[in-house]
C-alpha cells in the first residue's frame, strides 16, 4: 500500500501548505508556523470474519514550531508525540533538539531547508553562522541563540542528554552571551571575562557555576568556566549541589569546585561519586535538620569529592537506621538467585535494609543510601557473590530494567571479562522476563 504522492497546495493570496514523501513511511508537512515529520508504520490484523486488513498507524510525530509565546516572541520549539500501544504521550523535545529528527543525510539536509523555509517566513533571515549548518546544529542554533554564538564545537550528547541543564534553557533562549550571563549570574556579577566564559564553556559546566554563583567569588567562576576540563551532567542536583558547598568552608570551596567535572563515561565512578555524595548529605541534612554539630572536618575541608563521598558515607552509615522490608518487584524477582557461569558469580536480591547497610559498611561504599528507596519499591539493589560466598560487588538496576551502577569495593570497578559477562546474563535475563530494555553501563 503505498501513499500519495508528493502535494503542493497553494494559492496566490495565502500560503498554506507543502507535502512531500521521502519514504512510504514518513511524511513531512510544511506549514505558515510548523515543520511536521511524521513517523508511521504499516499495521496488519483480522476483522472478526477472518478477513485480513491492512492500514497504516502514525506512531510518532515532530512538530517544529515558531508560533509566538506569551511575550509574543517567536522562538523555535521541538515537540513530539509518540503513540505507544494506546497510551499517547506529548513531550517539549527542545532541550534534545538535537536528536529527535532521525534519518539519512540527505532527508536530513531537506528537512534542515524546511526549518530555514519556516523561520524565513515568520522571523526573518537565518544567522549567517546557522545558513549552512546540519540539522542537529540548526535546530540548537535557532532553539538556543545564546549556543549558537559559542567559539568551540557544541558537543550534543546522546538522545538521553539534553543540550542545557535542566530549568535553565531559558538562560540560553537569550540572543547573546551577555544576556545568557545576565540570566545567568546577575547583572551585579557579570564582566567581560565571565561574559567570554559564559561563551565558550559547556552548558552543563555553566549550570554547575549558576549553582553555586552566591558562594564563590566571580574569579572562581571564570577559573572554572575557562580552565576545568571535562563536564558536567545536566541531571545533577544543582539544589543539592549548592547546598554542599555551603557546608564547606569558603577557602576550600575553589578546590572542590575545579573538581566538579566528569571526564569519563556518563555511567562512570567519577559522575556516581559526585551524584551519591551530594545524596548523602542530603540524606544527613534531612536527618539532622538545622543542627550542624555533625559536620566534620572531611566535609568541611574536602580534598576532592572523593575524600567528601568517603566521609559522608560514614557519617550517613553511623545513624541508626530503621531495619525495613523490601519488597519483591519485578526486577528482583527476575533476577534474584541468577547464576552467571562466565562470570562465577551469583546475584542475591536483599529481603531487609539492614543487610544493605551490611553490604555498604563491609565493601566501604555508599550503598546504604539507597536503603530506604529500595524499601519504597523505588530501586532495586543487588549483592554479587562469588563461588565461595565472598562478596564482590554491589548492583543498582532502575525499575525500567535500566542497569545504573555495578561497582566492587571501594567503587572500582570488577575485571571487563566478568564485568561483561554479569551485564550480558541481566540484559537477556530481563529481555526474557518481559522488562524495559536494559540499559548497560559503561565499562
Amino acid at each position: 500500500m503505498r501513499k500519495p504522492q508528493p502535494t503542493v497546495q497553494e494559492n496566490s493570496t495565502h500560503w498554506v501548505e507543502r507535502r512531500w514523501y521521502p519514504s512510504d513511511y514518513v511524511m513531512v508537512i510544511e506549514r505558515p508556523e510548523t515543520v511536521v515529520v511524521g513517523y508511521s508504520s504499516l499495521t496488519t490484523g483480522h476483522t472478526r470474519t477472518g478477513q485480513e486488513w491492512t492500514r497504516w498507524q502514525r506512531n510518532r510525530r515532530v512538530v517544529v514550531s515558531v508560533r509566538p509565546g506569551r511575550s509574543g516572541r517567536r522562538i523555535l520549539n521541538v515537540f513530539t508525540y509518540e503513540r505507544h500501544g494506546q497510551e499517547r504521550r506529548f513531550r517539549n523535545a527542545t532541550p534534545y533538539a538535537a536528536t529527535v529528527i532521525t534519518g539519512n543525510e540527505q532527508f536530513r539536509q531537506r528537512v534542515a531547508d524546511a526549518v530555514r523555509r519556516l523561520w524565513e517566513r515568520n522571523i526573518g533571515e537565518v544567522p549567517d553562522r546557522l545558513r549552512n549548518a546540519t540539522l542537529p546544529m540548526l535546530l540548537v542554533g535557532l532553539a538556543y541563540p545564546g549556543l549558537a554564538g559559542q567559539q568551540r564545537p557544541l558537543s550534543l550528547g546522546d538522545a538521553t542528554q539534553p543540550v542545557v541543564p535542566r530549568a535553565l534553557g531559558i538562560a540560553w533562549r537569550a540572543d547573546n552571551a551577555r544576556d545568557v550571563a545576565v540570566a545567568l549570574f546577575g547583572q551585579r556579577r557579570v564582566r567581560r571575562d565571565l561574559v567570554r566564559a559564559v561563551a565558550a564553556a559547556d552548558p552543563n559546566r555553566a549550570g554547575v557555576a549558576h549553582a553555586v554563583r552566591s558562594l564563590v567569588p566571580v574569579d572562581w567562576l571564570v577559573t572554572y568556566l575557562e580552565r576545568c576540563d571535562g563536564t558536567a551532567q545536566p541531571w545533577w542536583d544543582r539544589r543539592g549541589l549548592r547546598s554542599v558547598f555551603a557546608l564547606v568552608d569558603p577557602a576550600a570551596r575553589r578546590r572542590l569546585l575545579l573538581d566538579t567535572k566528569v571526564t569519563g563515561a556518563v555511567f562512570s565512578p567519577e559522575n556516581r561519586l559526585i551524584v551519591d555524595a551530594m545524596h548523602a548529605v542530603g540524606l544527613l541534612l534531612n536527618h539532622y535538620g538545622e543542627n550542624r554539630d555533625w559536620v566534620t572536618d572531611g566535609i568541611r575541608k574536602p580534598k576532592s569529592w572523593q575524600s567528601l563521598h568517603d566521609e559522608a558515607a560514614r557519617l550517613e552509615r553511623r545513624i541508626g537506621h530503621e531495619d525495613l522490608p523490601i519488597p519483591r518487584t519485578p526486577v528482583t524477582v527476575a533476577l534474584h538467585g541468577l547464576s552467571v557461569p562466565d562470570a562465577g558469580v551469583r546475584l542475591v536480591a536483599p529481603t531487609r535494609t539492614a543487610t544493605v547497610h551490611d553490604w555498604g559498611e563491609h565493601m566501604h561504599h555508599c550503598i546504604g543510601i539507597y536503603a530506604a528507596a529500595a524499601a519504597a519499591g523505588d530501586t532495586n539493589l543487588f549483592g554479587v557473590y562469588g563461588e565461595n560466598g565472598e562478596l564482590l560487588a554491589n548492583m543498582e538496576i532502575a525499575p525500567d530494567g535500566y542497569l545504573l551502577q555495578l561497582f566492587g569495593r571501594f567503587n572500582a570497578y570488577l575485571p571487563a571479562e566478568q564485568h561483561d559477562a554479569i551485564r550480558a546474563a541481566i540484559d537477556a535475563q530481563l529481555e526474557r522476563a518481559g522488562i524495559g530494555q536494559p540499559m548497560a553501563v559503561a565499562a
